[in-house]
């Protein structure tokens, strides 16, 4: 991830800054970050990592290319300096559904699994949650989709995540 510094230009003629968009290609997104930055990532979802000795430091190369295919898409940031950069473990499921489930002794609920994406799912999930301690169960889906036990008929879960949908 890098944090842009947009040109006073672009501020002024773009004063709300950018949605949040992905850009062609499914790759790479862009969203607004605190203050007038401009915040431009991307995942990569093929490689398993180990948490505790990952390099948190983005490489020049991808940097280029990140800016480079922005630039080509908004050309008024292609002179935008770079804030802030950063990379993380992006941590989900390997099928990309979140686990809400009980699991171990009675009474411990997980839920989990959503890398980035919980806090857009989280008034569903609380609802889920809340009606699967209370009486096991829930009106608002079939909660077995989502159930630990899934990974014990395929490491894979429900398969693979179709990329760029």
């Amino acid at each position: 991830m890098i944090i842009l510094e947009p040109p006073e230009d672009y501020k002024n003629e773009y004063p709300d800054l950018v949605p949040t968009t992905a850009l062609p290609g499914g790759e790479w997104y862009i969203r607004p970050d605190f203050g007038d930055g401009i915040l431009v990532a991307t995942h990569h979802t093929d490689e398993e990592v180990n948490p505790d000795h990952y390099d948190n430091t983005p490489d020049e190369k991808t940097i280029l290319e990140l800016t480079d295919q922005l630039g080509e898409v908004i050309p008024e940031l292609r002179d935008a300096g770079i804030r802030g950069q950063y990379c993380g473990v992006y941590s989900s499921t390997p099928d990309h559904d979140f686990i809400l489930d009980q699991i171990g002794p009675d009474g411990c609920y997980f839920a989990c699994g959503f890398s980035g994406h919980g806090f857009k799912q989280a008034p569903a999930v609380g609802k889920i949650m809340s009606d699967l301690v209370t009486t096991g169960s829930t009106p608002l889906v079939d909660a077995t989709f989502f159930s630990y036990d899934r990974f014990s008929e395929s490491a894979a879960g429900h398969g693979k995540a179709a990329d760029n949908v």
